[in-house]
């Protein structure tokens, strides 16, 4: 068998080693048009992922109290507070950004009194969206497990373009709370 043999293969492959400026700046130019588009795309897939967190931090516990409500068979009440201490129905009732606390409904005057023990206290940990509750500062699960209104949690982010993002928890009057992207009526969410 023939070996072919390349004329003078040494001084080529010396004399062509490593990268020309032009092939240099074609890569860095790729790569940051790249890491252009892709820096918008990451930050709206981090906000999605923390508003539909917040959707079942708020799924869960309405989960969790209204089997406390009915196991208890008392009153259980979850109202939104800012200093997880006092329910906060002066400022907005309808925000519950910065959390809420859930308690035992003793003598149903929808407070939390100094010897009632709280189930809950929760922060909603978040810094780019709202939650509200379109019935108010409180909702209270009966004995039964069954809700004293229907209504709707909604999650929404703080920018119009994460309005697409909006997800809500909503509790039929049974007292049963399902996850949805559409308010009750089917429509899209509008905080």
């Amino acid at each position: 068998m023939k070996k072919w043999k390349y004329k003078n293969f040494e001084s080529f492959q010396s004399k062509y080693l490593g990268f020309t400026l032009i092939e240099s700046m074609v890569v860095i130019t790729v790569v940051g048009i790249l890491a252009t588009v892709s820096i918008p795309s990451y930050s709206n897939y981090v906000n999605s992922q923390k508003i539909q967190q917040s959707q079942q931090n708020i799924f869960s516990t309405l989960r969790q109290i209204r089997m406390q409500a009915v196991t208890q068979a008392q009153s259980v009440v979850m109202c939104s507070s800012v200093d997880h201490n006092i329910c906060s129905y002066d400022s907005d009732p309808e925000d519950w950004s910065a959390g809420w606390i859930v308690f035992v409904d003793l003598n149903n005057n929808k407070q939390r009194d100094v010897k009632t023990e709280d189930i809950l206290k929760l922060d909603s940990n978040n810094d780019n969206h709202i939650i509200k509750w379109n019935r108010g500062g409180y909702l209270t699960y009966n004995y039964e497990g069954k809700i004293n209104q229907n209504g709707s949690f909604f999650v929404c982010g703080l920018t119009n373009t994460d309005q697409n993002l909006a997800r809500s928890v909503i509790i039929n009057r049974v007292g049963r709370a399902y996850l949805s992207k559409y308010t009750s009526n089917d429509e899209k969410i509008v905080c």
